[in-house]
């Protein structure tokens, strides 16, 4: 009987070879958790179906818009890079399609998936989520105390995130420690 250790090296090694001549060496390791720092689309692409028991993802929110935020008392860009950059509703939505639908593939049935996200994303995760056949266990709210201050004073102060927790098979027994 394999340990989780031997798992966890069996699915390095998986994702360091699979074919692909750049080998991907984790980020951080320990016993039986590893955590990969890269393209995620192409790390879940070289691994396994049904191999993974839970999956956190905290998704692009797409805010790299050229606006500005308040960090430290200073005003300060939002913009973080091209992947945070939306490319429209339309190629946002397929984006997000693409990453949950490689996560269905990977998680064992009893597997589960956590999103983190922001109204500017969230919605689209969401509704893909439940698209792609997983079933909805809870949605929580992630109440940020400090909150950056809305500058511009035409809108409520975004003061929380959105977390859905969502197990991939219906009918499958998740594990939940509380």
């Amino acid at each position: 009987m394999n340990t989780s250790k031997d798992l966890v090296e069996t699915l390095q090694s998986f994702i360091s070879k699979n074919g692909i001549q750049e080998s991907i060496h984790p980020f951080f390791k320990r016993d039986d958790f590893t955590l990969y720092n890269g393209d995620s689309l192409e790390i879940m692409s070289r691994l396994p179906d049904n191999c993974i028991d839970m999956i956190f993802a905290d998704p692009p929110y797409m805010l790299s818009n050229d606006g500005f935020s308040c960090q430290n008392g200073k005003m300060v860009s939002v913009n973080k890079g091209k992947w945070d950059k939306s490319k429209g509703f339309k190629n946002d939505l397929q984006f997000h399609e693409a990453w949950l639908k490689q996560c269905h593939r990977i998680l064992k049935p009893e597997g589960t998936l956590w999103v983190s996200g922001t109204y500017h994303s969230i919605y689209q995760c969401g509704y893909l989520i439940q698209k792609l056949g997983y079933h909805i266990l809870n949605d929580i709210v992630w109440f940020k105390p400090n909150a950056a201050p809305n500058l511009s004073c035409r809108f409520f102060t975004a003061s929380h995130e959105t977390l859905i927790w969502a197990r991939k098979d219906k009918k499958a027994k998740h594990i939940f420690n509380h």
